[in-house]
Formats: C-alpha cells, sequence, structure tokens
C-alpha cells in the first residue's frame, strides 16, 4: 500500500462502470484492464522510488514521452493521453545500455519488454557510451 494506490483503482474501475453502462461487456473488459494495471497506480513514494525513475529515465534519454499511469482519459471515441512525466535524470546513476521488445501494438500504443542497465557514477560524471 505504500506503493500503489487501491483507492485509485477502486475509483477507476467505479468510473468506468458507470461511463460506459450501456455497453456492459465493454464496461468489463476495460475494468479486467485496469485491474490487470495494478502495478502502475503508482503513489508518490513510487514515482519517488529508484526503480521507477530508472524506466522512467531509460524510456526518457531515448525520447520516448512518459505519461503518468491512470492520467488518461477514457471514452466511446479513444483514450486522450494523460500527464507527461518530468525529465528524470538521477544522479548517482546512469544508463549505459537501453534494450526494449516489442511485445504488442493496436496503433493506439505499443507495449514492450525493457531491459536497462545502470552503472553507478560520480555525481556530474557522464560516462562514454
Amino acid at each position: 500500500q505504500d506503493y500503489i494506490n487501491e483507492t485509485l483503482l477502486n475509483q477507476t474501475e467505479s468510473q468506468i462502470a458507470s461511463q460506459f453502462s450501456s455497453s456492459p461487456p465493454l464496461a468489463q473488459q476495460l475494468v479486467n484492464l485496469v485491474a490487470q494495471s495494478f502495478p502502475f497506480a503508482w503513489t508518490s513514494r513510487a514515482y519517488n522510488s529508484l526503480i521507477v525513475n530508472m524506466f522512467v529515465e531509460g524510456l526518457q534519454v531515448q525520447s520516448y514521452p512518459v505519461v503518468a499511469p491512470f492520467t488518461e482519459t477514457l471514452s466511446t471515441t479513444g483514450i486522450t493521453l494523460g500527464q507527461t512525466l518530468p525529465p528524470v535524470r538521477m544522479e548517482y546513476f546512469q544508463p549505459v545500455q537501453i534494450s526494449m521488445y516489442p511485445l504488442y501494438d493496436n496503433n493506439q500504443y505499443q507495449v514492450y519488454i525493457m531491459v536497462v542497465v545502470y552503472q553507478f557514477v560520480q555525481p556530474g560524471a557522464v560516462s562514454p557510451q
């Protein structure tokens, strides 16, 4: 509970069920997607954790915008992207290898398997890449 905002999950599921009540199968499908996304309902403590910052920075240094989970808007016409996270630059860690493998693409969003290798650095140092 320190890292996962269960209240946010419950509110999102209730909002979807209400908003899409005219289409129960779609509502149930969307609620199931939200339920499967629980690792991304981050609290402020998670946003400030090392592992989240490492993955966010790993995407950002490759010029990918990183959208805060659960800030998008769902409608019957599609998904509107939410709040883009501010740049992350860690003082003591620097990515040296980033590998991404596409797992899923539905023309609205893509899902990747991502491996990021970091090295410990002195503050202000830049490693050759």
